[in-house]
């Protein structure tokens, strides 16, 4: 299949066989841990081998892209892996994985840049790759801070003022109830963004469904309440293919200022660690000061900040 002057994709896609040249293509330095991380997404469900693509001239390979999806949904929801040896590859290697999301039934494809590179992906020169992103049309959505801990991390203490009642006990519109009373006073770009585009009611909702896309239990999403019965807040732990994460927490209005935020980190935290999740990674809004704290009390330890892009396909 054309694109450049002289790139094509073989085969479309690779195949299962080629998956080891796709990890080490462009002689990447991890190209190990790559092949580690990319076999484990195709046995979970959340990558396929049509949605690694290989550019190639005649005689080098120029470029890969590697698209992902939570396994519940049938399209790419990311690209994963990019990387070209020059702007026009990136240029149409990003148009071709738009056009794939497109064809396969989806709206919107996303991709993050992580400072310093991190583990699995490994993305370096993150500028180069934010002018290949913005020549795409793709656009900023969040700046984070990345967070994580380890299974042998120890389980985080949380003092007993709270009491947690789990979605079976308080049911789903009394929990997007919280949700929306949550977000009414985001500090997170994303968050205020999807606020103003849909209401307060449809947001919470969106974010609701949304997160049950991914590995998740009705008792590890609970309700917090004081010692009066007034609702403080809330957290909602949950697991993607790689990783175990705190899906959505937050306090409500009228109750910040008291250091709850701290008994919910806790209180998911500890739920995450019963998952058995190999790593536990969360990210909070740049501009969200108190809750980065949170994390580093609570035991997690700061990786650096990530640059989530999205673009409509």
């Amino acid at each position: 299949m054309e694109f450049g002057a002289s790139i094509f994709f073989t085969d479309y896609s690779i195949s299962p066989a080629e998956l080891s040249t796709f990890a080490f293509a462009l002689s990447a330095p991890h190209g190990d841990e790559q092949l580690a991380y990319l076999t484990q997404l195709l046995a979970q469900g959340a990558c396929h081998t049509e949605w690694c693509f290989l550019a190639q001239t005649e005689s080098d390979v120029t470029g890969r892209v590697a698209l992902w999806t939570l396994p519940k949904v049938g399209w790419p929801l990311s690209i994963i892996l990019l990387d070209a040896s020059d702007d026009r590859v990136a240029a149409d290697l990003l148009l071709y994985a738009t056009q794939v999301v497109r064809q396969t039934g989806g709206e919107t494809l996303d991709t993050v840049l992580d400072e310093p590179a991190q583990s699995p992906q490994w993305q370096s020169d993150p500028e180069r790759r934010r002018r290949w992103l913005s020549n795409a049309g793709f656009e900023l959505r969040r700046a984070t801070s990345r967070w994580t801990r380890s299974a042998s991390d120890p389980v985080p203490a949380f003092a007993a003022r709270l009491s947690f009642r789990a979605l079976p006990d308080t049911g789903e519109a009394a929990f997007l109830s919280a949700v929306e009373s949550v977000g009414s006073d985001a500090k997170d770009r994303y968050a205020v963004s999807e606020l103003q585009r849909l209401g307060a009611a449809v947001a919470a909702r969106a974010l609701f469904d949304d997160l049950q896309q991914m590995v998740w239990e009705p008792e590890w999403w609970e309700l917090a309440f004081d010692s009066a019965g007034g609702l403080v807040g809330l957290v909602m732990p949950t697991v993607a293919p790689s990783m175990g994460t705190i899906g959505y927490i937050g306090v409500v209005p009228e109750q910040r200022g008291r250091g709850y935020v701290n008994d919910l980190l806790a209180r998911g935290t500890e739920t995450l660690m019963r998952t058995n999740a190999p790593v536990l990674r969360a990210d909070t809004d740049l501009e969200n000061l108190p809750m980065a704290a949170a994390f580093a009390r609570a035991g997690w330890h700061a990786l650096g900040t990530r640059r989530e892009f999205v673009t409509r396909v």
